[in-house]
C-alpha cells in the first residue's frame, strides 16, 4: 500500500503489473481498504494529526518533567528519539530489552539508527496507553542495573 498513487486509470493498471511481481502477499482487501482510505484522506488526516498534536504535547510534558532525558521536539511526526542523559550509550540495546520483558513497554534503540544514548518513541496510541507507557519508562530509568 501506498507506494505509488495515480489518478490516471491507465497509469494505475501499468504499475499494478509490476507490483504483481514486486509484492507477492499484499491482498485485494488491503487495497480496498487503502483506496478507501485515500478517498477520505482528508478526514483521516484531520484525526490522525488531532492524535499526534495532543499526544505530542503529551510527550513533551513528560519530558519536561523527567531528569534522566531530554529531547529536540518534533513538528508533526508520530515518532521522536529522547536522549536518555544518564544512560551509558553502548547500554541503550539492552536497556530496551530488559524495558519490554520487564515493563512491556517497546521503545527502539537509537543504535539502530546510529544514534546510541536515544531512543525512538512513538505516540500514535490513545493517551491513556501513551501516559502509562511514559510512567512506566520512568520507573525502569531508575531501577536499571547493568
Amino acid at each position: 500500500m501506498g507506494w505509488v498513487a495515480t489518478q490516471d486509470r491507465d497509469l494505475c493498471n501499468e504499475f499494478r503489473k509490476i507490483r504483481d511481481y514486486t509484492l507477492i502477499c499484499t491482498g485485494v482487501f488491503d487495497d480496498a481498504v487503502a483506496a478507501l482510505v485515500l478517498k477520505h484522506k482528508d478526514k483521516v488526516l484531520e484525526r490522525a494529526r488531532k492524535i499526534v498534536k495532543g499526544n505530542l504535547s503529551i510527550l513533551k510534558e513528560w519530558v519536561e518533567n523527567e531528569p534522566l532525558v531530554s529531547m529536540v521536539y518534533p513538528n508533526a511526526v508520530s515518532v521522536s528519539f529522547v536522549k536518555f542523559e544518564e544512560l551509558d550509550p553502548t547500554k541503550t540495546e539492552d536497556f530496551a530489552i530488559q524495558l519490554l520483558r520487564e515493563k512491556g513497554v517497546l521503545i527502539i534503540p537509537g543504535n539502530r539508527f546510529d544514534l546510541p544514548g536515544y531512543a525512538r518513541i512513538g505516540y500514535c496510541t490513545d493517551e491513556t496507553t501513551l501516559r502509562q507507557g511514559l510512567k512506566l519508562l520512568s520507573e525502569f530509568l531508575r531501577e536499571y542495573q547493568v
